[in-house]
């Protein structure tokens, strides 16, 4: 699947100028400029974290995880103040026709984020929802799955809980 600007955006510099273009050249999480000329003041965030995808087994997903649609050149800043939370995509400063495509690609990433979500909520309940690290309490919000071994397989059973902070 693909949205209209590509499926899968292949230079990272021409990424960061479509992006710019779509967006006007404001960071849709604050509303300010980006400046695009210094790659240390900006990342591109997935909007749908792309580990919802690495827990699905559905090797055809690069335009659901890497199109335009789920993308924002953002401040680095504004990125780590937001961390891996989900985004309200009507908080943010992007048109509507933006919102609207972003929105699309959401949709269209349900049954991925439901996976994921249950894979998460599983894990937590067997690990009496105790980080796998430092055994303090931790909420389904607070939780990262991180692979126990290093293969390229994600699973319930390849996976702990850990809280993200």
């Amino acid at each position: 699947m693909s949205d209209k600007y590509g499926s899968y955006p292949v230079c990272y510099s021409s990424t960061v100028e479509t992006l710019y273009k779509l967006d006007n050249g404001v960071c849709p999480l604050c509303g300010k400029k980006v400046n695009k000329r210094n790659m240390d003041s900006y990342n591109i965030d997935h909007i749908v974290p792309q580990i919802v995808f690495k827990y699905s087994e559905n090797n055809g997903l690069n335009s659901l995880c890497n199109g335009y649609s789920n993308l924002l050149l953002v401040h680095k800043t504004c990125n780590v103040k937001k961390g891996i939370d989900f985004l309200d995509i009507n908080m943010l400063y992007l048109t509507k026709q933006r919102k609207k495509e972003i929105l699309e690609n959401i949709d269209s990433c349900k049954e991925y984020i439901e996976k994921f979500n249950s894979i998460r909520k599983k894990k937590l309940e067997e690990q009496n929802c105790k980080c796998a690290i430092c055994q303090n309490e931790i909420t389904e919000e607070d939780t990262i799955l991180r692979r126990l071994d290093g293969s390229k397989k994600r699973s319930l059973e390849n996976s702990a809980a850990i809280c993200r902070y």
